[in-house]
């Protein structure tokens, strides 16, 4: 800019415009910085002190810094200073979970003592019974409360309502021993021992039992058994195969064939029990939908249904029922 004249002029005056030429000097400098800033060229003002530290991992997601600028008062000679707040968000990592996600630990073989303080389960068998249920053995709530299918997550005595096998009511697992009196219906099981699942028995403990269970058929002599699970069939029919599987493809839920009929004695006269298979009602067993269990055993109620009309019979009974 041209020089500013100088005439006869008093101190104040001359004082007036040397600030006036030392702010316009100002606003030029700052003029020609902003312009090198935006060509690309590099500043050689060192950025604040602030920005070099680096923000800690655990900070706020939100902080705040203030910076200043300092520049002179045209008029007072004064330096005014502005300061500038600037917000920093910043967004922190969720935590990862140390050691990920832990699957389950599969259950092997227990040996008999490992629970051999826990009682065992009571069996309830009647002459003539319409049906007999064999469990595969004891959970730890059954045996612990002394009475089969005791579990709260154990659906077996809502899918005997819901079948019409008790159609009066849900029974508790109490009734059990009263079911050959009150309904026709029986209960034992292939292993007397608790465990917690079917993966603390072996095959051979299973298979061994099989003999005895069909003894306790050829006694009471009932028109049917409940198989309820498919490991405790597949066991059935090892035992009474010479140790042969079901073929592949040959499973079939629900009744079996003739030549299957459980405990049979013909020099009794006794052809033996109908073998009627249901999936395990526990539930530890997620396989099978509800809807799926409840069609099943709807095919045995309404058979158990047909057979009490025939015989006469009421569900509760009313007459007096010799229990065993």
């Amino acid at each position: 800019m041209p020089p500013i004249r100088r005439g006869k002029i008093n101190s104040a005056t001359r004082a007036f415009q040397e600030r006036l030429e030392s702010f316009a000097f100002s606003s030029v400098s700052t003029r020609t910085r902003a312009a090198n800033r935006a060509s690309g060229s590099k500043s050689n003002t060192p950025p604040p002190a602030a920005d070099k530290q680096p923000r800690p991992a655990a900070a706020a997601a939100a902080s705040s810094s203030s910076s200043s600028s300092a520049n002179p008062d045209p008029v007072s000679g004064k330096t005014i200073t502005k300061k500038t707040k600037v917000t920093v968000t910043t967004t922190k990592s969720p935590a990862k979970r140390p050691g990920g996600r832990r699957g389950k630990q599969k259950s092997t073989y227990a040996p008999p003592e490992k629970y051999a303080h826990l009682g065992g389960v009571q069996d309830a068998f009647a002459p003539n019974l319409l049906s007999v249920f064999i469990g595969l053995n004891p959970g730890i709530a059954t045996a612990t409360a002394g009475h089969a299918y005791s579990a709260p997550s154990n659906h077996f005595w809502k899918l005997l309502h819901s079948s019409g096998l008790t159609p009066d009511r849900v029974c508790p697992s109490t009734e059990d021993i009263h079911l050959p009196r009150k309904y026709s219906l029986g209960n034992t099981n292939l292993v007397a021992r608790a465990t917690l699942n079917q993966a603390e028995l072996s095959k051979e403990e299973m298979d061994d039992r099989v003999e005895l269970t069909e003894e306790k058929i050829r006694r009471w002599k009932p028109e049917s058994v409940c198989i309820v699970g498919k490991g405790i069939w597949e066991s059935i029919y090892r035992a009474k195969n010479n140790g042969a599987k079901i073929p592949k493809g040959k499973f079939v839920w629900g009744w079996q064939s003739d030549g299957d009929r459980f405990g049979a004695e013909p020099e009794e006269g006794y052809a033996g029990a109908r073998v009627f298979v249901v999936p395990s009602t526990s539930g530890l067993v997620a396989g099978y939908s509800m809807q799926f269990k409840k069609d099943i055993w709807k095919v045995l109620g309404d058979w158990v249904q047909m057979r009490r009309g025939e015989r006469r019979e009421t569900a509760p009974r009313t007459d007096n029922l010799e229990e065993g």
